[in-house]
């Protein structure tokens, strides 16, 4: 394992401490994708991966940061193949995990199943509704849950306009499929969904960009559209957030101020010439800021940022992490609901740097609660091995 110099407390991926560095890095396997992670409930963590061989590959921890993963420090579990190097996942429970992939040759959306304690097979899931196919999927999905059987499945069509489909298991117990194109415009990458969980709202977001550059924003209230999968258009009319170079990066959160509920939302890309930029929303005031264009955030990035929310003393953070142009980790955290600090970003020395191929993902757990709780950081690096991150906050300059 590879470490920082200075000394003090280093965690290994078996969760032995070995002494202590602002930094510290595992690699984890080859892989041919991005890592996906997804979370149950608090202190249970699933890995998973597409590898070399196309095999799908799945670890899991009962614990925090510094507890083992399963099974085992150099093993996985293999649950299958997948030809796509790209997949989603999500999880509406304890002991319940979806994952949702593209097929080979991109003309289905396919699905696999933790449930029961067993991983079932992969399925195409086929619109039955449909009088003729969906066009072909391009780029990545993006799915999303806010209860207990509810799934919805976003995606780009081969015509560039967004699709879905949604599963209601109240309608049938099984997937009961819809099709839907509930936009005319064109878009290109691939959409970003969040959604709220029904004890908070009842909102789904989508983002995605148009073909001039812009990033569009539609908002979908579950409450007031009907069934769930029914043929009807459930988006609000579309906002226009401006230009982006790259497809947003999405995190939420909510805080509860004397009682008062307030959601927020903060996109984070890059611009055309790689500089880092943010927008930001909250529901006290129901805009986008700033208004008409992106906030600078004070570095250039290589690759796309990771962003993740997370609370800590009644506070709400953000973290978000990047590679820069000198192939050396930043990171930022601040209060999610004030401006951008330019300055204050953190350095992590890596030597050599640990140069990186997708966007990084960093772990749903949120982030440093305390200097024994690091934030954990998972990317493809540009070798192809799957890398698994340690950050203290607390000791970086």
């Amino acid at each position: 394992m590879a470490q920082a110099t200075n000394n003090d407390k280093v965690v290994n991926l078996s969760g032995n401490i070995v002494g202590r560095s602002s930094f510290s890095i595992q690699k984890l396997t080859d892989t041919a994708g991005p890592p996906l992670l997804t979370t149950w409930q608090p202190n249970r963590t699933e890995l998973f991966h597409v590898g070399t061989n196309l095999g799908l590959y799945h670890k899991w921890r009962n614990g925090n940061w510094a507890t083992s993963f399963q099974p085992g420090t150099t093993k996985w579990e293999k649950i299958g193949e997948h030809e796509e190097l790209t997949i989603c996942g999500v999880s509406w429970g304890p002991g319940r995990v979806d994952i949702f992939g593209v097929g080979a040759q991109g003309n289905t959306v396919d699905h696999k199943r933790y449930h029961d304690g067993k991983w079932f097979d992969w399925e195409t899931l086929t619109p039955s509704t449909l009088d003729s196919d969906p066009p072909r999927v391009v780029g990545e999905l993006s799915v999303i849950t806010w209860g207990v059987n509810i799934l919805v499945v976003f995606w780009r069509g081969a015509d560039n306009a967004l699709h879905y489909m949604a599963w209601n298991e109240d309608e049938h117990k099984y997937f009961q499929l819809r099709w839907t194109k509930p936009t005319d415009y064109t878009f290109i990458g691939s959409p970003r969904a969040i959604c709220w969980p029904y004890l908070v709202s009842h909102k789904v977001d989508v983002f995605a960009r148009e073909a001039n550059g812009h990033v569009m924003h539609a908002g979908w209230d579950v409450q007031d559209a009907g069934p769930l999968g029914a043929a009807t258009d459930h988006f609000l009319p579309w906002q226009d957030l401006g230009p982006a170079a790259e497809d947003p990066e999405v995190v939420q959160w909510v805080t509860n101020e004397n009682g008062t509920l307030e959601y927020h939302i903060n996109l984070f890309s890059r611009d055309a010439s790689n500089n880092l930029i943010r927008k930001t929303w909250s529901s006290l005031d129901n805009l986008w800021m700033p208004p008409g264009y992106w906030e600078q955030m004070g570095l250039q990035a290589s690759t796309p940022p990771g962003a993740v929310a997370w609370h800590a003393d009644t506070k709400s953070n953000v973290t978000v992490v990047a590679l820069g142009m000198d192939n050396q980790l930043h990171v930022g955290k601040q209060d999610g609901s004030q401006g951008w600090d330019p300055s204050g970003w953190k350095t992590v020395d890596v030597g050599d740097g640990v140069p990186f191929t997708h966007r990084p993902v960093l772990h749903p757990h949120g982030g440093p609660y305390t200097d024994d709780d690091p934030l954990e950081v998972f990317v493809r690096g540009s070798d192809t091995s799957m890398k698994q991150l340690f950050v203290h906050w607390s000791d970086l300059q």
